[in-house]
């Protein structure tokens, strides 16, 4: 196996795993920068697994070592870094990565999903948005961005808040997920089957569309950046998130654009009166 191909190793194996190497997976996959800094016991006890689940899953991977595979993750972000300074062009560089996200995103992306997603969250009485970690961000940007067309959104960036919420759900609410791997266990294996109990509409956008989570979610988008060949940077995972957030957006507004154009001029009034206090 060439070490710059191990993230697309751990993708290829994913569904080859145990639940508890999973775990270990979904944790390097979400947050690899981490993992440089771990013992192969820190790593565990992160995962809530033990030394010999990551041991088992290190051989997996045929990398010998603990020791061996962190330098692996070390060697796998190296040709990144060294394309950009031998380019001689970051911007240029930079772009074309983006654009290709971008435009894998965009051609995979099932437009008759994104709009019986944007359905469910007219029609929803309330939409909790979840996204746990890096995609904590992108939850927020969903709070800020449906803001301007209307109230019932709301964000729940942990496991208290989440099953508090859960307790007054209804099947006319809607959990809107943001999950690069899908597999969170605290989350897909505790809280989203208490959520499903209350027959609450579930929405998933995800990179792995065989995941976990996407056995129980209503409406499964993926951003299919599990086909990309190298190591996937946080950015581009929310460069590609970012995309779907404004394709739901655009289809949420084309649900009633009369009523979503006034509900955005009576929040952009409201903003400039504050502004000028």
């Amino acid at each position: 196996m060439a070490k710059e191909n191990i993230y697309s190793e751990i993708r290829n194996i994913y569904f080859e795993l145990t639940e508890k190497e999973k775990r270990v997976a979904n944790y390097i996959l979400e947050d690899s920068d981490k993992v440089n800094q771990m013992s192969i016991s820190d790593l565990a006890e992160a995962c809530g697994t033990s030394d010999a689940t990551v041991t088992r899953f290190v051989k997996h991977l045929k990398c010998g070592s603990y020791s061996a595979f962190k330098l692996s993750l070390v060697e796998a972000a190296r040709p990144h870094v060294t394309e950009v300074r031998d380019s001689g062009n970051m911007r240029d560089v930079l772009l074309s990565k983006h654009a290709t996200v971008l435009q894998q995103t965009a051609e995979s992306l099932d437009m008759a999903l994104v709009g019986k997603a944007a359905r469910m969250l007219y029609e929803a009485d309330h939409v909790y948005v979840v996204g746990r970690g890096p995609n904590s961000m992108i939850a927020e940007c969903v709070l800020y961005q449906f803001s301007l067309v209307s109230s019932k959104f709301s964000q729940l960036p942990d496991s208290w808040l989440q099953v508090a919420s859960a307790a007054y759900m209804t099947p006319k609410d809607v959990v809107l997920i943001f999950s690069y791997s899908g597999t969170n266990h605290s989350f897909f294996e505790e809280v989203l089957p208490l959520i499903r109990r209350k027959k609450v509409q579930v929405i998933l956008v995800t990179s792995f569309p065989k995941c976990l989570g996407a056995t129980l979610a209503d409406v499964v988008i993926s951003t299919n950046l599990e086909r990309v060949q190298q190591p996937v940077p946080e950015i581009y995972s929310r460069v590609s998130q970012l995309f779907i957030v404004d394709a739901l957006y655009q289809a949420y507004i084309e649900q009633n654009p009369q009523v979503c154009l006034h509900n955005t001029e009576n929040v952009k009034k409201a903003l400039r009166t504050m502004h000028a206090i």
